[in-house]
């Protein structure tokens, strides 16, 4: 009696106990839904503090990557006795000056960010200070009304320049150094007006005029100083000639039914365009050249308070209300990253004079410092097709390979997110390609009946294989290296000594074939056919030894996990599927998209795995649950390829849109 109370006691205990960890488990998932869509409103503060709630003995990759988007990838530097309004680089990159509310102007060292030295004497807020281009004086405007000019390594005031604004100002100097420009505005009878005016370094007003009846906050220079234009919160910007005075032409956003006050502006490095970021949250970018709106900067949720272009000009730089910095392509105005870390809205960006680095200056007391390439990896369109389906990773991680064009593979390094060479490939779009297990040889296939192998140092062609009369959605060198696999539309799979290039085995099948793999021990080729079954066969005879029955559809992608005992099928049914490899029987299905599942990825841990789909997500999933643990939503195409770095910390993503997105937890 005694031990069958125990027992009944015991099984009580581990019920409870189960529905216990259960409960913490559906928290953890709770609290990782909650970061991600904080995160995806842009709110980093609170996707920190959601994280920092989860419990602990259920985070993994998820939590990580969360955790590192949210901080952001830059030095944060903590001016708590102050917050920093706009901050600027020095011409030799070694400083950067900011103004602040408390009326400091404060130099620090911008490798470091100690501070340098304090210029110190106006009475109110400093909206901007800038350096001289020769660095040797500093420049800046306050809500006392007056500009003032300091020599920069004395730190003393050489001269102040009284003006008529009253209240937000912002100044401009000449590419020359010998003029300086102010916005402003101040209270007249009849109401509130904005001012203009130009002085030189010496402190000798040149020109002064009112326009429109509000303030006017931003003002720039044009890179080759022929011109100058001001942001207004009258939602528009004009632009004169520096020369003669004469407004030259106005751009605005009158048609727009919301507050549109312009907070920033910016030209573009070659004088070609103008950018303005604005209180609607939706920037604009005009031709100066015809006057012609361009193209609208949609994504921001909230007022977008800066805007910058890169020294380069390739990317435009916007922060606001949100907190998040975006990166925008020029010339089509399509998001490149969004980048986090500020827990308060972007007041300014500054980018260092050769581009290698940028400070953004928040509202939360910080000023943070981005390394110039922040966001941009794998951003060079040269190595990127506009749709890309061939998309594989080395298996040291180093290389990433894509579809660069309708001829070539583009190799990058995969670390950096940078490009390394072109490989002239096969005529028309490759459909799939594989690395070698020695990262020093790349396979590659299309539907053009050819299979050739590159060698990865020099681009070279090792050999082709043929005998194959149609074309291939896939191929696979084995794990040992010795073989290379291939499917083709002929209704056949291929194996070949990928040394020699030696035809090896042909195998019918009774349907289309799409997807291939090696068995974890390469006694076996693995493929899916279009009536819906998973086919395994032999290696080297290519004997058919099972069928397993899996949809009625197409079985895009297959995945052998990290230990070798699971197999993940990407499959048309929208769910990907996971099989057991020895017994062959499917253990989970994985189910949550919304459209096709194009590619499965296991996480080298084999605790996570990751999705990608035409319903333009990648989800990852829990192994042992088969749960979702989070959505990852930044594609606006479907995502066709997927995969873990060899060290787990990284999940590579592409589209058919040619976007590709890096995910790092570290």
């Amino acid at each position: 009696m005694v031990r069958l109370v125990l027992f009944l006691l015991a099984g009580v205990l581990v019920s409870a106990f189960a529905q216990q960890s259960d409960r913490e488990y559906q928290s953890y998932l709770a609290h990782i839904a909650a970061a991600n869509n904080s995160l995806r409103l842009d709110e980093a503060p609170a996707a920190e503090k959601w994280l920092e709630a989860a419990p602990e003995k259920f985070r993994n990759w998820e939590w990580h990557f969360l955790k590192k988007r949210a901080a952001g990838p830059s030095e944060r530097i903590t001016v708590q006795e102050f917050v920093p309004l706009k901050t600027n680089y020095s011409p030799d990159g070694k400083f950067l000056v900011s103004g602040s509310t408390k009326g400091d102007v404060v130099v620090l060292n911008s490798s470091d960010g100690t501070e340098v030295k304090r210029l110190t004497g106006h009475k109110a807020a400093v909206y901007n200070a800038k350096f001289s281009p020769d660095g040797r004086l500093v420049v800046t405007c306050s809500r006392d009304t007056t500009i003032r000019i300091w020599d920069f390594a004395s730190g003393k005031e050489l001269r102040r320049i009284y003006t008529s604004g009253h209240g937000l100002a912002d100044i401009d100097i000449h590419p020359d150094g010998k003029m300086i420009l102010f916005g402003s505005w101040y209270l007249k009878e009849g109401g509130v007006k904005g001012i203009l005016s130009l002085w030189d370094i010496e402190g000798k007003n040149l020109w002064t005029t009112e326009y429109d009846v509000k303030p006017v906050v931003s003002v720039k220079f044009s890179p080759d100083g022929n011109l100058f234009a001001a942001g207004t919160w009258n939602w528009v910007v004009p632009v004169w000639s520096t020369e003669t005075r004469e407004l030259k032409s106005t751009f605005d956003f009158n048609d727009v039914p919301v507050y549109s006050a312009i907070d920033d502006i910016s030209f573009s490095p070659d004088g070609k365009t103008i950018a303005a970021a604005t209180k609607n949250g939706t920037p604009r970018v005009w031709s100066l050249e015809t006057g012609k709106l361009l193209y609208e900067l949609r994504g921001h949720r909230k007022g977008v308070f800066s805007i910058a272009y890169s020294p380069d000009g390739r990317f435009i730089y916007t922060g606001g209300a949100d907190a998040a910095l975006y990166i925008w392509e020029t010339g089509k105005g399509t998001i490149v990253n969004k980048l986090f870390g500020h827990r308060d809205k972007i007041q300014s960006i500054g980018f260092r004079k050769d581009g290698s680095a940028f400070v953004t200056s928040g509202a939360d007391t910080a000023l943070r410092i981005w390394k110039g390439e922040a966001g941009l990896e794998f951003s060079d369109r040269r190595y990127r097709h506009k749709s890309i389906y061939a998309f594989g990773l080395s298996p040291d991680g180093g290389y990433l390979a894509m579809s660069a064009s309708d001829s070539a593979i583009a190799l990058w390094n995969a670390q950096k997110g940078t490009p390394l060479r072109l490989i002239p490939a096969l005529p028309d779009l490759l459909n799939d390609l594989s690395f070698h297990p020695s990262g020093r040889y790349i396979a590659g296939g299309n539907w053009g009946k050819q299979i050739r192998i590159w060698d990865t140092e020099n681009g070279s062609m090792v050999r082709e294989l043929s005998g194959m009369s149609g074309g291939t959605s896939s191929l696979s060198f084995s794990r040992s290296g010795n073989y290379l696999s291939s499917v083709s539309t002929e209704k056949a799979v291929f194996l070949w000594n990928a040394e020699s290039g030696e035809l090896l085995s042909r195998a019918s099948l009774p349907a289309r074939p799409y997807a291939l793999c090696f068995g974890p021990d390469d006694k076996k080729v693995i493929c899916t056919t279009s009536d819906g079954m998973l086919r395994m066969f032999s290696v080297p005879g290519l004997d058919s030894l099972s069928v397993v029955p899996l949809n009625n559809g197409m079985n895009l992608k297959l995945r052998v996990s990290p230990g070798g005992k699971y197999i993940g099928i990407a499959g048309s049914d929208n769910n990907a599927r996971i099989l057991d490899y020895t017994s062959g029987n499917i253990i989970r299905v994985l189910k949550g998209h919304s459209q096709y599942v194009w590619d499965v990825a296991f996480h080298p841990d084999g605790k996570r795995i990751a999705t990608g789909s035409a319903d333009n997500t990648v989800r990852i999933w829990d192994f042992t649950s088969g749960e979702t643990i989070m959505i990852l939503s930044d594609f606006t195409n479907p995502v066709h390829g997927l995969q873990f770095s060899p060290d787990g910390k990284k999940l590579y993503a592409n589209s058919s849109g040619s976007e590709i997105i890096v995910y790092s937890s570290d």
